[in-house]
């Protein structure tokens, strides 16, 4: 299902491939003999179709997963005067509410990039720009949202959640609740490889399509979070 928000993105690739068979060969420069066999407007439409969808998953991941740790900080807080302000249940809860809020901080402050560069190279393809110029800066946006998901699931990524999750424990046992550390810390190391796994990396698959001039379009499906949830989202 396509939501209405990125409708015009999909009518604009269907159209252009209705074109396409007719144009002349690209103008603009192409990284491929494939590629350089499409037409602009057909590229620029096909990049933009793809970076729409993947910053729609990836809005989905960025606010399901901040609602979601954002809950669990909430009901951390909120165990305290329900179970009562003891030393215990104050250092407990309170240390998992403040992980909860360092856990909020990549969401809120960096976000997935692609979300930004959908918006950017649709705004520029609104204008009259040179077409190329167009193109290009298109082009260089899904590369940089392509190398952003590869970052994100590099081996430094999840020993960076590890060490973190670790060192939470550590924390917890400084105050003597070593059993509590080693369930915060397992559990948070869990989640961590959680929202790493499920970030969107279509921007991979789509450029590496895109250099080869594989530009027809394919129906799929994937599972994004939703909340506390996940949900089916058709492409």
């Amino acid at each position: 299902m396509v939501t209405q928000r990125y409708r015009p993105q999909v009518k604009a690739v269907v159209a252009a491939l209705a074109l396409g068979c007719g144009t002349a060969r690209a103008t603009c420069p192409a990284e491929s003999p494939t590629l350089a066999a499409q037409s602009d407007e057909l590229r620029l439409a096909w990049i933009q179709s793809h970076l729409a969808h993947t910053a729609h998953s990836a809005t989905w991941w960025r606010d399901g997963w901040a609602i979601g740790i954002a809950s669990a900080g909430v009901v951390n807080l909120a165990l305290i005067p329900i179970l009562g302000a003891t030393h215990d249940h104050v250092v407990v809860f309170g240390i998992g509410a403040a992980s909860a809020t360092v856990g909020l901080i990549p969401f809120v402050f960096m976000p997935p990039r692609v979300i930004a560069d959908h918006r950017a190279v649709d705004a520029l393809a609104d204008t009259s720009a040179d077409r190329c110029t167009v193109l290009a800066e298109a082009e260089r946006r899904l590369a940089a949202s392509a190398a952003e998901q590869r970052q994100h699931r590099a081996w430094y990524m999840h020993v960076g959640n590890v060490a973190f999750n670790a060192g939470l424990a550590l924390v917890f046992g400084a105050f003597g609740h070593w059993t509590a550390g080693a369930i915060s810390g397992l559990a948070g190391a869990a989640v961590g490889e959680a929202i790493i796994f499920t970030h969107p990396n279509d921007s991979i698959d789509d450029l590496d399509r895109y250099r080869r001039g594989d530009l027809a379009e394919i129906t799929s499906w994937e599972l994004v979070p939703a909340g506390t949830g996940i949900a089916i989202h058709w492409r």
